[in-house]
This record gives structure tokens, sequence and C-alpha cells, in this order.
């Protein structure tokens, strides 16, 4: 288990990834478990020119990794939302 915290804009992004291999697949599922203070982001879904918790994390995976990643979550937060223990894979 490994926890990473993204900063972004002095706000946290947390999370703690778990990595999964199924028996008989080569494909690689990620979870992620993460926690933010949605004050200053328009919701968990990516929208263009709008500051969200998806397009973030999504960038943040891609510096990291170097590979373009679409994220799929448990559920979405609106506007200024926050979030405890929220699961999405890549």
């Amino acid at each position: 288990m490994k926890k990473m915290i993204i900063k972004k804009n002095n706000k946290d992004i947390q999370w703690i990834s778990f990595v999964s291999k199924r028996k008989g697949f080569s494909m690689r599922n990620i979870k992620l478990e993460i926690e933010y203070d949605g004050k200053d982001f328009n919701g968990w879904q990516k929208q263009p020119n709008k500051l969200n918790i998806q397009g973030e994390i999504e960038k943040a995976i891609e510096r990291i990794t170097g590979e373009n990643v679409d994220l799929t979550a448990s559920g979405r937060t609106d506007a200024g939302v926050h979030a405890i223990r929220t699961s999405c894979k890549f």
C-alpha cells in the first residue's frame, strides 16, 4: 500500500493505491481511495477549461507514469463538495 499526496494550488489531493492482478489476466488495475477538499473544484467529472478532481488526478498520474489514463470512479461529487475514501481505478 502506498500513500501519495498531490499539491494543486496549495490544496492537497490524497490517495492510497492498491495494486491487484487477477489470475489469468495480463492487465493490471490500480484502485485509488482518495479524499479531497472540493471547495475550489467544479466537481469530480472532467470538464473543459474547469478545475476538476478527475482531470487533476489523471494529469498527476500521467506525470508520474508517463501514460495517459482514464479514471473510473465509484461516484461523483458536485462543485464545492468534499469527499473521504472515494474509490476510483485506472
